[in-house]
């Protein structure tokens, strides 16, 4: 039997990094009876897709801190790991 994970988008913005455009989504993925979000950036060819814990209220703050600081997807595991104390 395959068991197949499932993912929820909860939040999606695109925004611009001087003239490149960057996807950012924060995403929800069941674990055991939990559930643990992630932030995923897509910019050109690069991908980056960081844990953010199991808190909704943190992963989404910071989620719109990285869309309205304009983040980008090479910077963001550093962002990330600079608020890693607020997530976990």
């Amino acid at each position: 039997m395959e068991q197949h994970e499932s993912v929820i988008r909860i939040c999606y913005a695109e925004y611009f990094v001087k003239s490149t455009k960057v996807k950012a989504g924060l995403h929800a993925r069941p674990q055991g009876i939990g559930v643990r979000y992630y932030i995923e950036l897509e910019q050109q060819d690069v991908r980056e897709v960081c844990d953010l814990g199991t808190d909704i209220r943190a992963a989404r703050e910071l989620f719109f801190r990285v869309v309205w600081g304009g983040v980008s997807a090479c910077t963001l595991a550093d962002v990330v790991q600079d608020h890693a104390g607020t997530l976990f």
